[in-house]
């Protein structure tokens, strides 16, 4: 039996940890400008241990937030605006957060809406509100459907 070299054991397990804990997210469409943009690069780390308001995730449309055609994978880049135990009420072009209604949310929901999050479950908002589909037309997103926490964006485009 051959022994195996401790050096190429430390890289080998290294880059199976990098490789099951970090993804390369390639967003699309401009739900999430000015912050993120097609042709940008984000870095996510997939490892769960919980979300904070502000977050950025990444949920995969065939899994979570199914796309019209069924087929499409390009990841939903949202902004987390609800926690577990938030109050979201959502009327109109409004969407209020523990009492505190957020600005410049310019698409109407297509019905009223009023959640207490749940254990696990999170309200997603992307930063483009005019141009983005999210939790106000598909509700709470629970955490275990969410792929990423996006940890850092590189601009390609050089338009920021």
């Amino acid at each position: 039996m051959k022994k195996i070299d401790k050096d190429f054991l430390v890289k080998f397990t290294l880059l199976v940890f990098v490789m099951y804990t970090f993804r390369p997210i390639f967003p699309f469409g401009n739900s999430m400008e000015p912050t993120i943009g097609t042709g940008d690069i984000g870095v996510g780390i997939c490892v769960n241990f919980g979300y904070e308001v502000g977050d950025i995730v990444s949920t995969n449309r065939i899994n979570d937030w199914a796309a019209a055609d069924g087929k499409t994978l390009e990841p939903y880049l949202k902004r987390v605006v609800g926690v577990p135990g938030d109050e979201v009420l959502v009327d109109g072009f409004n969407v209020t957060i523990n009492g505190v209604t957020l600005t410049n949310v310019k698409l109407k929901a297509i019905n009223d809406q009023h959640y207490i999050l749940g254990e696990g479950e999170y309200f997603l908002l992307g930063d483009n509100y005019s141009n983005s589909y999210d939790s106000r037309t598909r509700g709470p997103l629970k955490g275990s459907q969410i792929a990423c926490k996006v940890i850092a964006i590189v601009d390609l485009t050089n338009n920021n």
